[in-house]
């Protein structure tokens, strides 16, 4: 049977500890877009057309005020005031249309909001599955295999000695005196 050449464990675990950095990231970035696409529903479904609905109320309360001074104004025949009520008037019809045109765009980004974000939502939804219930999964199998390689390369070390007293030169030497050790190399030389 050959053996496998584990080089480094620790590499697998810095994958894992990767991994699990990321998985937070990519949990919290996923959570912020659903609440992103549940908060820009709500603004173009409510609040954006009430806010037209009420601009395009004051705007023609404005209007009728404005046309109504200036009927007063031709009965009572002061040419002067007349002229700039005018221009009143029509700056107040142009607001109105405009206010009457944001309602409608609005209305329509309501309409054609889900035709347009849920396909896209859905797919959001389908990277949160993947994340909260396959990836788990990968975690447990990273755990069990690095548990395996472990196990693995401390079963396939070889074993060194224990015991001081099982190697037989090591009991001689501590027995020896130290000042009638051998005569070094150099020693020998010299005589």
């Amino acid at each position: 049977m050959s053996k496998a050449h584990v080089t480094s464990v620790e590499a697998l675990e810095a994958f894992r500890n990767s991994l699990v950095l990321f998985l937070e990231k990519a949990n919290r970035a996923l959570n912020e877009i659903g609440d992103q696409v549940s908060r820009t529903r709500t603004w173009t479904h409510f609040d954006q057309p009430n806010h037209w609905l009420n601009e395009c109320r004051k705007r023609k309360r404005t209007l009728d005020q404005t046309e109504a001074e200036l009927y007063t104004a031709r009965l009572s025949e002061w040419n002067e005031n007349t002229a700039q009520l005018k221009i009143i008037v029509k700056r107040c019809r142009l607001a109105v249309e405009e206010a009457e045109t944001k309602l409608r765009q609005v209305k329509k980004w309501g309409r054609d909001f889900d035709q347009r974000v849920t396909p896209l939502a859905r797919k959001v939804d389908g990277l949160q599955y993947l994340l909260e219930q396959d990836m788990p999964k990968a975690l447990a199998f990273i755990d069990s295999a690095t548990t395996n390689l472990r196990r693995y390369t401390e079963s396939s070390r070889p074993t060194e000695p224990t015991q001081a007293s099982d190697d037989p030169v090591s009991d001689k030497s501590l027995d020896q005196d130290p000042k009638s050790k051998t005569k070094q190399p150099n020693e020998r030389k010299q005589q």
